[in-house]
């Protein structure tokens, strides 16, 4: 019976037996198990670095980085194991062949990588992933049997061929669902986690292998001339491959830690920042509540003093001129004792919003307390002052509506120039 280019019993030749004399070397399949334990490993770290890294192009950056260790590691032990087959027969491998499996590993691994992008699965998706890398693996596993080259054809139990599709998809769904689940945590107990698991996951891998392996008969037409197997190349280019594979895998579980110290870093330096602008803006805050009249906003009385001081400072340098004007607004407290001090609180809005649009931008308007004001403001000549002080007490005379009522307030302003009047605060 042949299917898709494999042959499977019973359909022997009548004149061909079936070649018992094989053996598999015990060092070279510890080496195979080993390797897809490392593998297994490598792929649950770079899954569990695709499940924290939030930028796109480094998400494809590990997932490819993924493909890559879980398809090596996979095609390395296949391979090794193959080399670790012992028969009196004289064999080699077509590269073409041996190439074009490990690209179906590649695929296999693509698949997976992208099914561990996702931060769940669903029940379809699961089967769905499993079922495809599964095939993938096993497609692999008989494309790189058919490479094998030899006197001897190659013949399949029909039985021990489906279990080994059966392990591989198995084991597939078991790695899904241990990798995403190993994505989260932290510790000694989540490391010890995901040794035990790239070993159980390892021996799934290397079950699929051989129970293709064991599915395997070798057929001889009679009369063909059997000889010791040779040990040595197999042994030398097993170890060759493992060594490969094993730095490959080395380097990105050695990439995955770097990273995932590098992004603990950046969490850390990120809650710096933020400590460091919850306190800028604290620290804001104080001073609005030093250097502000909480009611209309405008600088205090110690903000005002402290500005004061520094434009002196710099007027006297550039022997300048610079005025302080007080304004008093006329009968305020009739105001509250009338209407009440929430009435008065509005009235010292208006009137400070008035005051402000009367003057310009670099003038500096202040609030002493009560329905005391001051302004300080540079100047040219004194007639500055002058025309300032009567914008602000024409935009006084413009009616207020307050509690019901249309009301006009005036002011008194009184001036000071510096350094006409005084050369000190």
């Amino acid at each position: 019976m042949d299917w898709l280019g494999l042959h499977f019993l019973p359909s022997v030749p009548a004149d061909g037996r079936m070649l018992l004399e094989c053996s598999h070397n015990p060092l070279l399949i510890l080496l195979a198990y080993l390797v897809a334990c490392a593998a297994s490993f490598a792929t649950l770290d770079i899954a569990e670095r695709i499940g924290h890294v939030d930028n796109f192009n480094a998400r494809i950056r590990w997932r490819a980085l993924g493909a890559l260790c879980l398809a090596v590691g996979i095609w390395a032990m296949h391979f090794i194991s193959m080399l670790s087959f012992q028969t009196p027969l004289e064999m080699h491998y077509e590269l073409p062949i041996t190439i074009a499996s490990l690209a179906i590993a590649l695929i296999a691994g693509m698949v997976a990588m992208e099914a561990l992008s996702h931060p769940q699965l669903s029940l379809a998706q699961y089967l769905f992933a499993s079922v495809f890398i599964g095939l993938g693996i096993t497609a692999m596993h008989y494309v790189g049997m058919s490479a094998m080259r030899s006197s001897a054809l190659q013949f399949y139990e029909p039985v021990r061929f489906v279990a080994s599709i059966v392990i591989a998809i198995a084991s597939s769904l078991a790695a899904l669902v241990l990798a995403i689940h190993l994505r989260q945590g932290s510790g000694v107990f989540h490391q010890l986690l995901k040794y035990g698991a790239s070993l159980v996951l390892g021996a799934g891998i290397v079950s699929t292998h051989f129970m293709g392996m064991w599915a395997l008969h070798l057929i001889v037409p009679a009369g063909t001339q059997l000889q010791p197997p040779a040990m040595e190349n197999s042994l030398q280019l097993s170890l060759t491959i493992a060594l490969i594979v094993l730095l490959i895998i080395a380097g990105s579980v050695s990439a995955a830690l770097a990273d995932k110290k590098l992004q603990a870093k950046e969490r850390d330096l990120n809650r710096v920042n933020a400590l460091l602008s919850q306190l800028d803006q604290a620290r804001v805050s104080l001073q609005q509540v030093a250097h502000y009249d909480a009611l209309t906003n405008l600088i205090n009385r110690r903000g005002f003093n402290q500005i004061f001081a520094e434009r002196l400072m710099e007027q006297k340098l550039a022997e300048g001129m610079l005025a302080v004007m007080f304004l008093d607004i006329d009968h305020f407290k009739r105001i509250n004792d009338s209407l009440g001090h929430d009435a008065g609180d509005e009235l010292l809005k208006v009137i400070a919003e008035r005051i402000r649009s009367a003057t310009r931008s670099n003038d500096v308007v202040a609030r002493f307390g009560g329905d005391e004001f001051c302004i300080l403001i540079a100047l040219n000549s004194t007639n500055e002052a002058l025309h300032l002080a009567q914008r602000v007490m024409q935009k006084m005379k413009e009616p207020i509506a307050l509690s019901g009522r249309r009301m006009v307030m005036t002011t008194s302003i009184g001036i000071s120039v510096y350094p006409e009047d005084g050369e000190t605060s």
